[in-house]
Formats: C-alpha cells, structure tokens, sequence
C-alpha cells in the first residue's frame, strides 16, 4: 500500500501545481490553495519536489511564510483581493446569470475574504521578530 501511495501523492501534488499555476491566469481559480495543496502532497511524497517548491522564485516565499508560521503578508491579501474582486465583476455585472447564482459566487467570495484577512500578516513567533 505504501508503494502505491508515493505516485499518487506526487500526481495529486503535480494537479494541484498545475491548477494553482492556472490560477494565476484565471481570476476566479484561486492560487493559493493549490500551491498549499501541492506542498502538502510533495512533504508525504518527494522531498525533492516539496524543497524545489519551497525555494520557488514565486511560489517559495509566501509558501514558506504559511507553512512555518500561518502568515499570508497583507501584499498577498490584497493582490488576492483585487484579482478575485475583479474577475467577480464581469459576470456578476454583465452576464445574464439568475440571481441566486450571482448571490451564491458573491456569498463564497466573501466567505474566501473573511478566510483571508482573518489570518495573520505578521508572524508572532520570538525568532521571526528578531529578523
């Protein structure tokens, strides 16, 4: 069993990548979670890849802060933010969507923002406020 769970935690981590990279591109396919998500999948399966993600010239930074410390820094909310907000403007504006529809992407948006600024910018750890 454990053999076979290595391969699938590397495709699971390899998806999850390539949606987050699509993400990018697409505003209202988030980034973030599916750069966590592959990390998550590469720290039980390739070492190789989990650090090479880590040390991503993109990715690597906000990946870092979140996994030792919980922190996603405010230029990263609000990048988030806007990117989102923007892509929700078209259809919710634009498209001839039924009401409940537009009420249900508005409704999980808002659910995503709360999630996000809920948690914290700075890391409140003694080593991380020496630096």
């Amino acid at each position: 069993m454990k053999n076979m769970t290595r391969p699938l935690y590397i495709s699971l981590g390899l998806a999850s990548l390539v949606l987050g990279v699509i993400g990018i591109f697409l505003p209202l396919l988030p980034t973030t979670p599916f750069i966590i998500l592959a990390a998550f999948f590469f720290s039980k399966s390739s070492k190789k890849l989990h650090r090479w993600l880590r040390q991503h010239s993109v990715f690597g930074g906000p990946l870092r802060d979140w996994e030792n410390n919980k922190v996603i820094k405010t230029k990263y909310k609000i990048i988030a933010t806007v990117m989102v907000a923007a892509g929700l403007i078209y259809p919710i504006f634009f498209l001839s969507l039924a009401t409940h529809v537009k009420a249900i992407a508005v409704g999980s948006v808002l659910i995503v923002f709360t999630y996000l600024w809920s948690r914290p910018s700075k890391s409140l750890s003694i080593t991380n406020q020496k630096k």
